[in-house]
C-alpha cells in the first residue's frame, strides 16, 4: 500500500468546500489534522475561528456545546460540518473506541458517509423495482 492510501485510510479525506465550518456550524474538530483518536476530539457548535498563523494560513476553531459552554481553550486545528445524525453516530461509537491508536475519526466519518450513501442508492433501486413490478420491497416478508 502506498504511504498516500495509507493515510486515506487512517486519516481520512481532508474535508472539501462544501463541508468547512462557518460560526454556528454544527462540527466534528481533533487537535491535530490527524484526527487520530487519541487527541482531543470535540463535536459541537463552532463559536469563532481565528487564523492562528500568518505565515502558515492556519485556522483554529473553537467549539462550545448546546448549553454554550466551550470545549477546549486554545481550539482545535480542524473541523467538518457534519449532520445530526452524523454527530450522533460519532457520539454512540466514541466509547466503544476510546483512545485506541486505529483509524481516526475523519476515518469513521467518512464510513458512516459511504454507509448513507449506499443506503440511499438501494432506496433508489427499490422504488425503482417497486414500480416495474409493482412490489413494495420494504414491506416483502421472505
Amino acid at each position: 500500500m502506498s504511504t498516500e492510501e495509507l493515510r486515506s485510510v487512517f486519516i481520512g479525506p481532508q474535508p472539501d468546500q462544501e463541508n468547512k465550518p462557518h460560526v454556528g456550524d454544527y462540527v466534528v474538530a481533533t487537535e491535530w489534522e490527524s484526527g487520530l483518536l487519541t487527541e482531543c476530539v470535540g463535536i459541537g457548535f463552532v463559536e469563532s475561528e481565528i487564523i492562528a498563523s500568518a505565515e502558515r494560513a492556519h485556522k483554529r476553531w473553537f467549539l462550545m456545546d448546546q448549553n454554550g459552554k466551550p470545549f477546549k481553550r486554545n481550539g482545535f486545528r480542524r473541523a467538518e460540518k457534519i449532520t445530526e445524525e452524523e454527530g450522533f453516530y460519532l457520539i454512540s461509537i466514541l466509547p466503544e473506541i476510546g483512545n485506541q491508536v486505529g483509524p481516526s475519526i475523519w476515518f469513521h466519518l467518512e464510513r458512516f458517509r459511504e454507509y448513507k450513501r449506499q443506503l440511499q442508492a438501494y432506496k433508489m433501486m427499490a422504488e425503482r423495482y417497486s414500480a416495474v413490478f409493482d412490489v413494495d420491497w420494504f414491506d416483502y416478508k421472505i
